[in-house]
């Protein structure tokens, strides 16, 4: 077997390629490879960090060679105690790119042990540079660092101090600190994936008898695969700016004049220097006076500040602002100041609000001077400026109309203090008035109004009435009679109407009676034999100002007799100046003065109308026979039981209209 390929130095395998390894068929290798296997779970580390390992004051990976990870592991060990001839160096490059800079704090090297296995408690760490893709001058070496951690041979340490690397290419070397008999070896594992210059190896005392006393290439000790495993942890300085404040507000500003100076700082808050290469010109209404910075481009070491001076001058009323853009080598540039200002006259404006405005023709007055018609609600503002520290005065010189209102000011006085005057508050309100009016020939009672409806109120006499309920101006009224008094008709004139800004009292209520008619209204039948007839027709005429309505008839007694003619069925309603006839009669069968009434019940005043009846009834002489006594009686008995036939009844005529003889 070559050398390269295994290298035996009493009993203890210094290298295993990953191809010959497999298939080797020496005992003591297999052994190995076998327990490795075993202790390792089965494969080499991988690429990534282990679980457990926690990674703090270092949060940035800045190299990572783990990759297409072998089992094969180059010898790295310093033996304090054995023979100089047994201390093996392993060395990988690795490469900061163009432009970085790194400061490194921590290594994982992954590895395994072999032999009697004594976990290290020391490391040796060495960084090199460059000399012809060799380990060159030592850089810097850490002696004593007590591994962080130790999985099986996978070494975590933290280095005793950052450790500066610009861009270039370094080599690291990692060499636990073990008896090579009493502890074992460590391996440092290899990778078959070509990473930069494959890693280098010495054995100054020539122990293993490799002739690699000095630097070497791996491929010329004998080792199968090209680098190394390990991580380099750490961060890349870089410059952070702060600025403070982004937006710099200079309030409200006086035409004309210049604010107090007011300052931005930068900070560099990073690890890096920041170059600020420019920082944007301030121009009008802003200006750069000052401050720490100076011109750009200037340089702010890390945790140094400068400030920049700005003021405000405003030339136009209203806002103004400028984006003042700092460049600098800072990861967030380029970085952006806001300036802002608000230019205000010297002299200030007077307005405010109007609400409930729903007429026309209000005017405000300012001091007693500028005069400000108003037409809706909303803002307003007087034309003219009043100076700072005099005083207002605002007022309603003209209220609204159409319709009426009555508006007031809130807030209408006071002094200008450097600021335009916006919370003068005009409040308008609708004027209300009543309606009435006078009521004339009332007579009966029950009569009542309404107005609109709503509002009923009951009239007991002649005279004046006003509603209770008061309308807004250009509102709509009605009054209307809701119940009639008995025995009247009242009407009502001007009863509907607008409202115009003023008391409506000219509502006329005209209160007439109701009027019934009668042709005849006493009927003197005369004399009649008994068994004659006579009859009279008497008019019911509707004479009064509204409807007459006729419901019942009381009807004379026998030997009087009734017929409604067209004055029935009942109740029965004549317009006015409507009228019907209905037919009285006398028919008497026995001797006698006669007399009675027709009663007409109605809605007219003075009901109920009476038409009175009367007429007589006798035999006329007969001639007396000379007789003898006899016939004489006969005679008297006849005439008596005449008379008794002669009685009668009378009836009352309601609602049937028939006729009664």
């Amino acid at each position: 077997m070559k050398l390269a390929a295994s290298i035996l130095a009493f009993g203890l395998v210094l290298s295993i390629a990953s191809a010959q390894a497999s298939g080797s068929d020496d005992p003591q290798l297999q052994t190995m490879q076998r327990q490795y296997q075993a202790e390792q779970g089965g494969a080499p580390p991988g690429s990534v960090l282990p679980a457990d390992y926690e990674i703090t004051g270092a949060p940035q990976l800045l190299f990572d060679q783990t990759a297409s990870q072998t089992i094969s592991g180059a010898l790295s060990i310093y033996d304090l105690d054995g023979p100089a001839i047994w201390a093996v160096q392993s060395a990988d490059d690795f490469i900061v790119p163009a432009g970085e800079a790194w400061e490194l704090s921590r290594v994982i090297a992954y590895g395994f042990y072999g032999g009697l296995v004594n976990p290290a408690t020391e490391v040796r760490v060495y960084i090199y540079e460059n000399d012809g893709d060799l380990p060159g001058d030592e850089l810097i070496s850490f002696i004593d660092i007590a591994p962080a951690d130790d999985d099986d041979g996978i070494l975590t340490f933290d280095l005793p101090q950052t450790v500066s690397l610009t861009e270039g290419r370094y080599w690291l070397s990692v060499q636990p600190v073990m008896d090579f008999f009493g502890d074992g070896r460590w391996f440092w594992s290899q990778i078959s994936d070509e990473v930069g210059n494959e890693f280098h190896w010495r054995n100054p005392g020539n122990g293993y008898g490799s002739g690699c006393t000095d630097w070497s290439p791996a491929s010329d000790c004998g080792f199968g695969n090209p680098n190394l495993s390990f991580q380099l942890f750490g961060f890349i300085p870089e410059p952070e700016l702060q600025i403070s404040p982004v937006v710099l507000d200079f309030g409200d500003q006086l035409l004309g004049s210049s604010s107090a100076p007011a300052s931005i700082t930068l900070e560099n808050t990073g690890t890096a220097d920041a170059e600020i290469s420019s920082v944007t010109a301030a121009s009008a209404p802003f200006a750069v006076v000052g401050g720490s910075c100076g011109t750009a481009p200037f340089t702010l070491t890390v945790g140094s500040a400068c400030t920049l001076d700005f003021v405000f001058t405003p030339t136009a009323i209203g806002a103004a602002s400028q984006n003042i853009i700092v460049a600098s080598n800072a990861p967030s540039s380029p970085d952006s100041i806001e300036l802002v200002g608000n230019g205000i006259p010297d002299s200030f404006t007077i307005g405010g609000v109007v609400s409930g405005l729903e007429g026309s023709g209000l005017e405000l007055t300012l001091n007693d001077d500028e005069v400000l018609s108003i037409s809706a609600d909303g803002g307003f503002v007087f034309v003219g400026a009043l100076p700072d520290g005099s005083s207002y005065a605002v007022t309603v010189t003209s209220q609204p109309t159409d319709p009426m209102q009555t508006c007031s000011v809130t807030n209408g006085e006071g002094t200008v203090a450097g600021e335009n005057v916006t919370n003068v508050m005009v409040s308008c309100a609708t004027e209300s008035f009543s309606i009435g009016g006078a009521v004339s020939g009332l007579q009966g009672s029950g009569l009542e109004l309404t107005l609109n409806d709503d509002e009923v109120l009951p009239i007991s006499s002649d005279g004046l009435f006003v509603f209770s309920t008061e309308l807004v101006d250009l509102s709509n009224y009605s009054v209307i009679v809701l119940a009639q008094p008995g025995g009247q008709h009242c009407t009502v004139e001007n009863g509907s109407g607008t409202l115009a800004g003023a008391d409506v009292d000219d509502v006329m209520v005209s209160c007439a009676n109701l009027v019934l008619g009668l042709s005849l209204d006493n009927i003197q039948f005369g004399a009649l034999a008994p068994g004659q007839f006579d009859e009279q027709a008497v008019t019911l005429t509707n004479t009064g100002p509204a409807d007459l309505v006729i419901e019942q008839f009381m009807l004379p007694e026998a030997p009087f007799g009734f017929d409604p003619g067209d004055c029935g069925p009942l109740p029965l309603t004549l317009i006015p100046g409507q009228f019907c006839t209905l037919t009285l009669s006398f028919e008497p069968t026995g001797q006698g003065d006669f007399d009675d009434q027709l009663l007409v019940v109605s809605n007219a005043a003075n009901s109920p109308h009476s038409v009175g009846l009367a007429g007589s009834s006798m035999r006329p002489p007969i001639p007396v026979p000379a007789v003898g006594p006899l016939a004489l009686l006969l005679m008297m008995l006849a005439m008596l039981m005449a008379g008794m036939a002669g009685a009668s009844q009378g009836r009352l005529f309601g609602t049937g209209g028939e006729s009664s003889r």
